[in-house]
């Protein structure tokens, strides 16, 4: 019945459950790295909303750029589609070098 307080359950002895550190720290540690995840996550799609609209407002489809790193990048709106994405250019072997 909803209103009744529960009755302490009274605990048999050698039936508690086992505290195990190693698997307890590794979901605490499998826990705090998917929080971490889901907030980056939810950054990147604020980000990228940001890009997509910047691109709109410049009515760009892509734009090469170089980056911080000095790693050229482009980055690329898809027609029709929220989407946008930002990879690395690819570049074409120079003469001389082997190509994989």
């Amino acid at each position: 019945m909803a209103g009744r307080k529960r009755q302490e359950q009274t605990q048999i002895p050698g039936t508690e459950r086992p505290d195990i550190p190693e698997v307890k720290d590794a979901a605490e540690a499998l826990r705090i790295v998917r929080e971490e995840r889901m907030e980056l996550t939810e950054k990147e799609g604020e980000l990228a909303s940001a890009l997509r609209d910047a691109m709109r407002r410049h009515n760009l489809m892509t734009h090469t750029y170089v980056d911080d790193e000095g790693v050229e990048r482009t980055a690329k709106r898809e027609p029709g589609e929220e989407k946008v994405t930002v990879r690395k250019l690819k570049t074409k072997p120079s003469e001389g070098e082997a190509s994989n």
